[in-house]
């Protein structure tokens, strides 16, 4: 883990200088990615996919933690550039954010879809892997209400029907908390 006498990291960038938050691919992980069909381009560029250990917290985030389950670390590019990093637990299917900035996998595309008015359906994958093989083209929910924003307005391919069902199910934006002014006044 990070040492707690450092600040902890608040950009990607920072994240990236840590070999706590992922270092690069051994030769086991990445022939298990070339075996479920990943091309090595997708792994390795624009940012290289990364190996860690994480804690996964209630939040939705991780932490790096030695002892805990192995991951792929992947990139989550915006419009800005990298934004935040993703840990995927391939065994369990589980994603988490590190920062908690990262609604997709994919968030750039997305983004650019919202811009405009002809834009093209996304397609949404269940998971990495699938975002991987596809040479990272369409996106993958890491969290599910800003994944909401993020999407909204925009055409959506699910892999299958019963994943459309899902989506429409999980991609809802939560309504505002209306608070009384006399209790606010308090």
């Amino acid at each position: 883990m990070i040492s707690m006498l450092s600040p902890p990291p608040t950009t990607a960038f920072e994240l990236c200088a840590h070999p706590e938050e992922g270092i690069s691919l051994r030769c086991d992980a990445m022939n298990w990615l070339l075996g479920q069909g990943v091309s090595i381009r997708s792994f390795a560029s624009p940012w290289a996919v990364r190996a860690a250990h994480v804690l996964f917290e209630p939040t939705g985030r991780y932490l790096p933690c030695r002892i805990g389950p192995f991951v792929y670390v992947l990139p989550c590019i915006a419009s800005e550039g990298l934004i935040d990093l993703v840990a995927w637990q391939p065994m369990t299917g589980r994603v988490a954010s590190r920062l908690g900035a990262a609604g997709l996998l994919g968030q750039r595309q997305a983004e650019q879809a919202a811009s405009y008015i002809t834009a093209r359906p996304i397609r949404v994958w269940k998971s990495p892997i699938g975002w991987l093989r596809a040479g990272r083209s369409g996106v993958v929910i890491v969290d599910p209400p800003r994944a909401a924003h993020l999407l909204s307005g925009i055409n959506l391919i699910p892999q299958d029907v019963e994943h459309g069902r899902v989506l429409a199910g999980t991609l809802r934006v939560p309504p505002p908390r209306i608070l009384s002014a006399e209790r606010i006044a308090a």
